[in-house]
């Protein structure tokens, strides 16, 4: 066989490889540079959504938030903890919750604990002030119920916990935290975007407990079922 067409045939095979990771290249590039777009699309969204974001700080003094507290902990024998705050952010805040804890030691072993929680009825603008009182509740609680990483529980060595949720106008959701000390001072711990708000988790909770329920209640069913008859 003559050397020129095996050269060719070569070649031609060559080619065709060189051709194929071409492609292959150029559609790899197109797919990266469309997910930088897409990413590059939403920073740019989420950009302009934080010109509109609330930002809720709580108000003290004496006129501001009023925690009641008895031999260092958060007093539970009052009905009602008063919790004031002030939009300083730059959008209108909605759907504001806010519920307050104190400190439970880890091997708490019940499954109820007192709350003290509010809703707001109205929406907050920016440089809006409002107070509600946060009424006792004693509900069924996980030490996994948290709001983004943060516990709804007093750290130790703290008085209280004040966890704030709300929404802004995109129903973007945000929480803010603080924590009040032995000495009676507001320690800010964050503001974070959150996936799931107080009304998420108490949804949740309610589902959680109704399950709970259900099964108490299919186990009963079944042990009448295997009982022999009298």
């Amino acid at each position: 066989m003559d050397a020129l067409p095996i050269i060719g045939i070569v070649l031609n095979g060559a080619l065709a490889v060189v051709a194929v990771l071409s492609l292959r290249d150029n559609h790899k590039q197109i797919k990266e540079g469309k997910e930088q777009a897409r990413i590059a699309q939403a920073e740019a969204v989420e950009a302009r959504q934080d010109q509109h974001r609330p930002l809720l700080i709580l108000l003290h003094g004496q006129t501001g938030t009023n925690i009641a507290v008895s031999n260092g902990q958060l007093d539970y024998s009052h009905a009602s903890q008063y919790v004031a705050y002030k939009n300083v952010g730059s959008g209108v805040a909605i759907n504001i919750q806010g519920w307050v804890y104190g400190y439970i030691p880890e091997n708490y072993s019940l499954q109820l604990a007192t709350r003290f929680q509010f809703e707001a009825q109205e929406p907050l603008p920016k440089d809006g002030e409002k107070g509600y009182n946060a009424r006792s509740n004693t509900l069924h609680f996980t030490f996994e119920d948290k709001i983004g990483d943060y516990s709804l529980l007093a750290p130790k060595g703290m008085i209280a916990r004040v966890t704030l949720t709300y929404h802004d106008i995109f129903n973007r959701k945000h929480a803010a935290i603080f924590d009040l000390n032995p000495d009676g001072g507001w320690i800010s711990r964050g503001f974070p975007k959150i996936d799931k708000d107080l009304a998420d988790l108490d949804k949740e909770t309610g589902q959680r407990i109704a399950q709970a329920n259900q099964a108490v209640l299919d186990a009963a069913a079944q042990r009448r079922a295997i009982q022999p008859p009298n």
